[in-house]
């Protein structure tokens, strides 16, 4: 085992009260912990520490009882792989069990509880997620980790054809922290992925969302995804992504107009097909199935009276999503001030309810939302200025003629 130090000055991360209060909890109980994972791969990167997670030697049940013996909120993520949940000072931590695989099949692993450190580090993925670290900062490297890190390299931890028939998802996590950490794979751990690819439509739906949306953090994903599809790995688990072109197009766009990258857009631009077969094939839910539809409808570059209606229609950030997903099947490109004028839009609320309505004497029934349409495209065609007092004759006026033409 090597070991490397990390400094709690520098990493104040290492002192937040819910880190020192799971260290606490777990020792009194005469456990031990240690941080390991994310947290501790990310701090050695120079990275923002996000995610805290942790390795202790009690066994899950205990875990709970201690921290609902401590009135914590705790959730029982997977009390079968060892992992509880804990609420701490408004943040999340999870706590998993020390574990040894007893038998796997590609997307499930029946665990055993163990409090072999070394044997722990073993049955994880790559040699940089196998790293641990003590409150102090003391870290312990089982697989040579922190030198990949320094060479940027991700290498499975043994032998990458037995991790990757362990849990086959390992693939799309090798490729995911290639794009985001700009670290190649190993070679041999490459040859694995790809000799295995033919394994991937096994996975769930929610899994190979999760690793791709993780992807499509990276700086610049598209050039993960072009290998993904030069190499066939999208043809054999999800051919509806090859849109690669587009997301190239896609990401000059976003730092040309200094667009926030956006995971949802991203996709949009890869996945050639519907938001509902989108849902169907990756599991998103009904808000993210929307988001992906609104944008996703083209939206030729506006007037100031047509981008107006789709501000208003769309709301300012699927607009913009799709003003500039519609740019990547165009040669030319939006104006700049069609930006700003976006992020200076203040979105205005239609002034009348049905309850408006019923006050003044309308009757209630489906004529209702007749008169509510009605006036709210008037309102929108004169520009959002009338009030509610004008919109209420309005109403009337449209009841009125309603009435007679009846």
């Amino acid at each position: 085992m090597l070991s490397f130090t990390l400094d709690p000055q520098k990493h104040d991360w290492l002192g937040r009260s819910g880190v020192r209060a799971v260290f606490r909890a777990i020792e009194d109980a005469g456990g031990q912990a240690l941080i390991v994972g994310g947290a501790v791969r990310d701090a050695l990167l120079g990275r923002q520490v996000r995610d805290v997670d942790f390795a202790v030697t009690c066994p899950p049940l205990q875990v709970m009882a201690l921290f609902e013996a401590l009135g914590v909120k705790v959730v029982p993520l997977g009390l079968t792989h060892g992992t509880v949940l804990v609420v701490l000072d408004g943040q999340s931590y999870e706590i998993t069990t020390l574990r040894e695989d007893q038998k796997t099949d590609g997307r499930h692993a029946q665990v055993a509880w163990t409090d072999d450190w070394q044997a722990d580090a073993a049955r994880r993925d790559f040699t940089f997620n196998a790293l641990y670290v003590a409150q102090d900062g003391q870290g312990r490297d089982y697989f040579d980790g922190c030198a990949d890190l320094k060479a940027r390299l991700v290498r499975f931890i043994g032998d990458p054809y037995a991790r990757i028939e362990e849990d086959v998802l390992r693939i799309l996590r090798a490729f995911r922290f290639w794009a985001v950490l700009d670290a190649p794979i190993e070679e041999k751990s490459l040859a694995a992925c790809l000799a295995h690819k033919n394994l991937l439509p096994s996975l769930s739906r929610e899994r190979v969302c999760h690793e791709l949306l993780k992807l499509l953090e990276a700086e610049d994903p598209s050039i993960m995804c072009r290998f993904m599809l030069e190499q066939g790995v999208w043809d054999a688990f999800l051919p509806q992504a090859r849109g690669v072109s587009r997301l190239e197009k896609l990401v000059k766009l976003e730092k040309k107009f200094q667009a926030p990258p956006n995971t949802l857009r991203r996709l949009a631009a890869l996945w050639e097909g519907t938001a509902s077969a989108a849902q169907q094939c990756l599991n998103l839910s009904h808000k993210q199935t929307e988001a992906l539809a609104g944008m996703s409808k083209p939206l030729s570059y506006p007037s100031q009276e047509t981008l107006r209606d789709a501000l208003f229609e769309r709301g300012a950030s699927i607009a913009r999503d799709a003003i500039l997903l519609t740019a990547t099947n165009r040669e030319d490109p939006p104006d700049p001030p069609l930006f700003a004028a976006i992020e200076a839009w203040h979105a205005p609320v239609f002034p009348l309810r049905g309850q408006d309505l019923l006050k003044a004497g309308l009757p209630a029934g489906p004529v209702i939302g007749q008169v509510l349409r009605e006036v709210e495209t008037w309102w929108r065609q004169a520009d959002f200025v009338p009030t509610q007092a004008d919109c209420l004759a309005e109403a009337l006026r449209v009841f009125g003629g309603l009435k007679i033409g009846s």
